[in-house]
């Protein structure tokens, strides 16, 4: 017996999420991973602009710094680049 689907997003049709399944499934594991890719550079990207704006008298290392906060442990953050609060 099939089982029923259920929508994957709140916002999406069932009929959508079809399509968007069957293009992911099309693109092969390599295609997929390039996606990833280009979306975590992407969002790197907005995060940079962001601190930016927010802090226009930081150095380029100094974003780095702070983006790393965003996907580090805490402690791993400290060990790798030392205490960075200003």
């Amino acid at each position: 017996m099939a089982r029923e689907l259920q929508p994957l997003f709140s916002d999406t049709s069932l009929a959508a999420e079809r399509v968007l399944l069957e293009r992911l499934r099309a693109l092969g594991a390599k295609g997929r991973l390039a996606r990833v890719a280009e979306l975590r550079d992407a969002t790197i990207g907005v995060a940079t602009l962001r601190l930016r704006k927010e802090h226009p008298t930081w150095s380029e290392h100094r974003i780095r710094v702070e983006l790393a906060k965003t996907w580090l442990e805490p402690e791993l953050h400290r060990r790798v680049y030392g205490d960075t609060e200003p």
